[in-house]
């Protein structure tokens, strides 16, 4: 198991923990005496819980329309540094 796979095979299952108190057994259990890697498990553990639930919403509305606010802010004609926008070519 490569040390990338081994970071991702205990943060998932340190997700899975119900309680701070089974997750902090599992660590302890999972990374023993390596505490470079407790640190790695325990940064992307932070980064998940502070990601919030931005996955779970929806990018367009119930029936599939932009949300307010999500228009384009370039048009066929603007410029961008030295380009120029011919034509819009995909959304």
């Amino acid at each position: 198991m490569t040390l990338a796979s081994a970071e991702q095979s205990i943060f998932a299952k340190a997700l899975e923990c119900p309680t701070p108190a089974a997750r902090e057994a599992w660590l302890a259990e999972a990374c023993a005496d390596d505490a470079p890697l407790r640190r790695r498990v325990e940064a992307l553990l932070a980064a998940a819980e502070n990601a919030g639930d931005f996955l779970d919403l929806p990018a367009a509305g119930e029936d599939g329309a932009m949300l307010a606010g999500d228009e384009p802010g370039e048009k066929p004609g603007d410029r961008i540094g030295r380009y120029k926008i011919l034509e819009q070519i995909g959304e």
